[in-house]
C-alpha cells in the first residue's frame, strides 16, 4: 500500500510542477516581461525563463506520464482480480483525461521544437535598437502565447478530471 501511495504522490509533485510552472509562466512572467526596455530583452528574457523551466518541466511530464500509466494499470489490474468492472462514466472521463494529456504534450513539444526555434532564429536576426518585432516574429511569438494559454486552461481541466476521479 505505502508503494501505491508514493507513486500517487511522485504523481501530483510532477502534476504540481508541469501546471504550476504553465500558470506562472502565462499569468506571471508573460505579463512582467512586457515591461523590458526593449522588444529584443522581452524576447531574450521571456526565451531564456521558458528554456529554464523546460529543463525542469520534461522530467516532470515524464514522472506524470509514468506514474500515470502504473496507476491505470494498477488499478486495471486491481478491478480485474475483484471480478469487477469500472463504471461507464469513470472510463469515459479517465479516457478523457489521457486525451487531454496526449493533446497537451503534443501541443508542448509543437511550441519547444517549432515555435520556440522560430522565437530564438528571429531573436538572432533582430536588430539591437529594434523597437517592434517583425511580422513573422511576431506572428511565432503570438502563437507561442496563443499554445501556452490552451496548454493552460487544458491543464486546469486535466487536474479537474484527476480530481473528480479520485473521489
Amino acid at each position: 500500500m505505502s508503494f501505491q501511495v508514493f507513486i500517487v504522490w511522485l504523481h501530483l509533485l510532477g502534476a504540481m510542477i508541469w501546471v504550476g510552472g504553465l500558470v506562472f509562466l502565462v499569468l506571471v512572467v508573460g505579463p512582467a516581461l512586457k515591461r523590458a526596455t526593449s522588444v529584443r530583452e522581452h524576447l531574450r528574457l521571456g526565451l531564456n525563463v521558458e528554456g529554464r523551466f523546460r529543463a525542469v518541466m520534461w522530467p516532470a511530464v515524464g514522472v506524470v506520464l509514468l506514474t500515470g500509466l502504473f496507476n491505470v494499470i494498477n488499478l486495471l489490474y486491481a478491478t480485474s482480480l475483484s471480478g469487477g468492472s469500472l463504471p461507464p462514466m469513470f472510463t469515459r472521463m479517465l479516457a478523457l483525461k489521457i486525451g487531454l494529456v496526449v493533446v497537451m504534450v503534443i501541443l508542448q513539444a509543437v511550441d519547444q521544437l517549432v515555435v520556440r526555434s522560430k522565437r530564438i532564429e528571429g531573436l538572432k536576426n533582430l536588430a539591437p535598437e529594434a523597437t517592434a518585432l517583425s511580422a513573422p516574429l511576431l506572428t511565432w511569438q503570438r502563437l507561442s502565447q496563443w499554445l501556452g494559454l490552451v496548454i493552460m486552461v487544458l491543464a486546469i481541466a486535466v487536474v479537474w478530471l484527476g480530481v473528480t476521479l479520485a473521489r
